[in-house]
């Protein structure tokens, strides 16, 4: 089979728009980087903040009060720290970093 066609039309859609589709995906990868790193810190801001509300909600967690408001909102932001961890490590993963 002939796939000097095939690699020729491929070659020629590559040169005419591989430049935008590496400053776009180069973007998308440096923004989505930027933006959970910010989550991720401002989640272990929330966590680990001295403020009595805070306190509260780790005392809550540490003693498993189920029927507490504070456990469930602090089983929601573990929730979303590990998820915004694993948003970062397949962003470095589909880019073939690690």
């Amino acid at each position: 089979v002939d796939q000097r066609t095939i690699w020729r039309r491929h070659l020629a859609w590559a040169q005419l728009s591989g430049g935008n589709l590496r400053v776009h995906t180069t973007a998308r990868y440096a923004s989505t980087l930027a933006f959970m790193s910010l989550v991720l810190s401002g989640e272990f801001g929330v966590l680990f903040s001295p403020s009595d509300v805070c306190t509260e909600m780790r005392k809550v967690l540490r003693l498993g009060e189920y029927d507490n408001i504070r456990f469930w909102i602090g089983i929601c932001l573990v929730t979303s720290m590990f998820l915004t961890f694993l948003t970062l490590l397949s962003t470095f993963t589909a880019w073939a970093i690690i």
